[in-house]
């Protein structure tokens, strides 16, 4: 009977472990976040499923390891996330960082990294462990966020709160450097009459058909905004 009774308690034991890591998995797949870890001594690397998805990669297709991570890093972020990993690799303790990954068919995403170092007994660091998010779909927000509250929505200029901010830093930069700076505004004489006469679409293709020509006239570093 005591056998017995053990072999059921670690059944249910086992049967709770096996659901408690389904319920992690499922957690992770909405998350959209993936765990991984990295042994300094042997050198070995371990993703969860979804770190393998999260960059692209189906589970298994490569060997899990920074340099595949690294190949899935946009080239703009590149030296950075190889730094991170060097310095992670030195064992120093990295910061949180965020990278953006260019995917074989040209997709884009962004993709926040957290690590922690692992300890020995001895207080010696043996390796670390981490996740890996993709946060693409937050940071899509954030910038629609961001160009509805400083850009124009017919036009695609600056508004006039992002040029009162640019026109600040252009002052502050002349006074800093003693040199001028200029502002120019131009106006749309009769607009008022094209709206009234053509009706407002005409008057939003007029908008439209202007922004587009001061873009074209303009150098890299001039600034233009919209405002009425």
């Amino acid at each position: 009977p005591h056998r017995v009774r053990y072999m059921l308690r670690a059944s249910e034991t086992f049967g709770a472990l096996v659901e408690n890591q389904a319920m992690l998995y499922d957690a992770q797949r909405i998350a959209r976040l993936g765990s991984w870890s990295w042994d300094f001594r042997t050198g070995a690397n371990e993703w969860s499923d979804e770190t393998f998805s999260v960059l692209g990669y189906a589970p298994g297709e490569v060997a899990p390891g920074m340099d595949a991570l690294i190949q899935r890093v946009h080239p703009s972020h590149r030296d950075a996330a190889l730094g991170y990993v060097r310095a992670l690799g030195a064992g120093e303790r990295a910061a949180e960082a965020s990278y953006r990954l260019e995917l074989p068919d040209g997709q884009i995403r962004h993709v926040r990294v957290h690590s922690d170092l692992r300890m020995s007994d001895d207080g010696d660091v043996i390796g670390a462990l981490g996740t890996l998010q993709d946060i693409t779909e937050s940071k899509l927000s954030e910038e629609r966020i961001h160009r509805l509250a400083f850009y124009d929505g017919l036009t695609t200029l600056p508004n006039r709160r992002l040029f009162m901010e640019n026109v600040a830093q252009a002052l502050n930069r002349a006074r800093r450097h003693n040199r001028a700076a200029s502002v120019l505004s131009l106006d749309l004489d009769n607009f008022k009459r094209i709206n009234d006469t053509m009706g407002h679409s005409a008057g939003d293709r007029l908008l439209e058909a202007v922004a587009v020509r001061l873009r074209d006239g303009l150098r890299a570093y001039d600034e233009v905004a919209y405002g009425e």
